[in-house]
């Protein structure tokens, strides 16, 4: 039985529960509604594994007992018991670790059975490759050994230096050992069907807010791996995601259209994420907002007194057109119609300017200069960029949150700043508002004793 080391691909371990600064684009607003359509986000997502961390993870993984064959038939018995913990260390494409070891050996003999003990340092190198259908591939071989303490056979009372036939026995095993570490490497991961179920849960919705029916779904179109690396004692690498995420509210989106995962490749590693996410708020979800704050509202004016019964949104072109059931000293409906605006600092949407149409006869009659002088519009725009604003900060304080500290598992977290938020776009289709936000940052991951320190 061959204990290995499943160290070469440890930063796949998190990425079942996984998404430093770019420097920020100009402000551009755009009218036309599919401009953001074929721009992608692009997500990194550094890995940083201390070695002393990495070794201390490698030696509760690999346990005391490192090798261990037994053949009753043909009399032999050979067990290599690890003595201290391993030590890493990375060159290029190759992993090369030092393993002490006790060995203890028998052999039956027809006059007698030979035990033979002895301490040694084994040197092994392991080189790795990711094919394109994310096939692990590895070569182990050794190095060299030394003996820290010579061996010596026990025959009956008898004690001999055997170094040589040790030596013998450790050059005929050698081979069958790095082949036992490979096979175990390629049983233990089956980085294929690992990474595929990751690509694969990539697409389902995510839920972000029961509160706004809100759920994220992040399209992806390509994963790619950076070269692994050690700076300082320190593993690194990162995994750089581009995708097409979208935010949808309402009922959970529906996906159809799955994708299979494409082929591996290597990307050099880059720093920070830049997010462009499209939401699109059905009319239905900033109608229910508006009917919360204005239906019930009362205006007064002297004796005149004016009440909202009820609010209706929906598109007119490229405006919003909102409708108000009107009660009190007059009946009828008012329709204002708005284009979203952005503010120069690309933080809110307003709607300042806002046109009135009457459909009520009577109202025109008597006379509507006091109520369409401001009120009404006022309250109306002031609930619906209300509405908007509140989302957008709860939807960057509710991801800011998470990437405060999200726990992988396995004794990683992931630790991340969102520091910019901009809506790049705010257009009005048939179905809704649409906004795409632009968010950037940074989220790096390491393990949760590192963490701590940051």
């Amino acid at each position: 039985m061959c204990k290995t080391p499943l160290f070469l691909l440890i930063c796949c371990c998190f990425l079942h529960r996984s998404l430093a600064q770019n420097s920020l684009m100009p402000f551009v607003q755009r009218e036309n509604l599919t401009g953001f359509e074929s721009e992608s986000s692009q997500l990194s997502l550094p890995i940083h594994l201390p070695k002393g961390a990495v070794e201390k993870m490698l030696n509760e993984q690999m346990g005391q007992v490192v090798y261990e064959e037994d053949l009753p038939e043909e009399g032999y018995y050979m067990k290599a018991t690890r003595t201290e913990d391993v030590v890493i260390d990375l060159e290029g494409n190759r992993l090369l670790y030092k393993v002490p070891l006790e060995l203890e050996i028998r052999q039956e003999y027809m006059l007698a059975d030979v035990e033979t003990t002895g301490k040694l340092t084994l040197y092994f190198a392991t080189e790795y490759d990711i094919s394109r259908k994310w096939k692990l591939h590895t070569q182990t071989s050794i190095l060299k050994h030394e003996w820290v303490e010579k061996p010596r056979a026990k025959m009956g009372v008898l004690n001999m230096p055997v170094q040589g036939i040790a030596n013998m026995v450790l050059k005929r095993s050698k081979e069958e050992l790095c082949q036992a570490i490979d096979q175990q490497i390629e049983a233990s991961v089956n980085l294929p069907a690992m990474v595929d179920s990751i690509w694969q849960s990539m697409q389902q919705p995510i839920l972000l807010s029961e509160e706004y029916h809100s759920w994220l779904l992040l399209q992806p179109q390509k994963l790619q791996l950076s070269p692994i690396e050690m700076i300082d004692d320190t593993l690194h690498t990162a995994f750089l995601l581009q995708a097409k995420p979208r935010v949808f509210l309402g009922e959970p989106p529906e996906t159809h259209n799955t994708t299979s995962l494409p082929p591996f490749s290597y990307s050099p590693a880059e720093r920070g994420f830049k997010l462009l996410i499209r939401t699109d708020i059905p009319f239905e979800e900033a109608q229910s907002m508006a009917n919360e704050n204005l239906q019930g509202y009362t205006y007064k004016e002297g004796r005149k007194q004016i009440t909202v019964d009820s609010v209706y949104l929906s598109g007119q072109g490229n405006k919003l057109l909102v409708e108000l059931d009107l009660s009190g000293s007059y009946e009828g409906k008012i329709q204002l119609t708005g284009k979203p605006e952005i503010t120069p600092d690309s933080t809110q949407i307003t709607f300042e300017k806002l046109d009135y149409k009457l459909e009520t006869r009577n109202l025109l009659l008597k006379g509507t200069g006091w109520l369409l002088k401001g009120p009404i519009k006022k309250q109306i725009r002031k609930s619906i960029e209300y509405y908007m604003d509140y989302y957008l900060n709860y939807f960057k304080s509710s991801l800011q949150e998470e990437f405060d500290q999200m726990d992988l598992g396995q004794g990683f977290v992931a630790k991340g700043q969102l520091p910019y938020l901009q809506i790049k776009s705010a257009d009005i289709t048939t179905q809704g508002i649409r906004l795409w936000i632009d968010m950037r940052g940074q989220m790096e991951v390491f393990l949760s004793d590192k963490a701590d320190k940051q």
